[in-house]
């Protein structure tokens, strides 16, 4: 990975887990210095973080965190519904042998950890690698755009005081699907795990 490669997704990473909060000033002159750059690959990232909707660059202003909005929620979960049906097909069809190995792995660290930003991380994993496995960039693209999107809101909708926090969903479900190569089995799979998360978030929403 590049070094401005890397700048980039770190700062995604802050920003998709909460690192850095919805509305806040991001400093180009404080990245550059905790990261030991000029200012450009710093802007360079914020304009490609802008075309993923995380940023909103205000000229003369400053890079701001976007906000978080249900209503967006909402239509990003009703296109993933939608996508997931080919990501399924195309996943179960064309997965490599080492990307089905790398679910496998994360399933394995899954189950090690009870710490609850591990496993929001590692469930982001598990998709970014489905999506991945597609073999297809453009698909691929609009759903890691869509799942940094779910990932957000689900992060900042959850109770963190509760006992009961948990991962929603069936992985496991989907990787053996997947390594069996049932496209259908494993869209159907996906769709559900994107319900089960809805249900999740508007119960979450409800207790607070």
């Amino acid at each position: 990975m590049s070094y401005k490669k890397e700048i980039y997704s770190k700062i995604k990473e802050k920003i998709i887990f909460g690192d850095f909060h919805p509305g806040e000033l991001l400093s180009e002159k404080s990245l550059a210095e905790d990261f030991d750059c000029s200012r450009a690959p710093i802007r360079e990232a914020f304009i490609k973080l802008e075309t993923e909707g995380l940023v909103r660059i205000i000229p003369k202003k400053g890079t701001y965190v976007s906000q978080l909005s249900l209503d967006d929620l909402r239509e990003n979960f009703a296109v993933r519904k939608h996508l997931n049906k080919l990501v399924g097909g195309l996943a179960a069809e064309n997965a490599s042998e080492g990307q089905v190995e790398h679910l496998q792995d994360v399933l394995t660290r899954i189950s090690e950890t009870n710490n609850y930003q591990k496993l929001l991380r590692l469930d982001y994993e598990f998709h970014r690698i489905v999506h991945k496995s597609t073999g297809n960039k453009i698909l691929s693209d609009v759903m890691e755009i869509l799942l940094t999107q779910a990932v957000r809101i689900w992060l900042f909708s959850i109770d963190k005081s509760s006992t009961n926090l948990m991962i929603p969903g069936n992985l496991s479900d989907i990787y053996e699907s997947i390594k069996e190569g049932d496209g259908h089995k494993t869209s159907e799979l996906l769709a559900e795990h994107v319900q089960v998360t809805i249900d999740s978030i508007r119960e979450s929403l409800i207790n607070l």
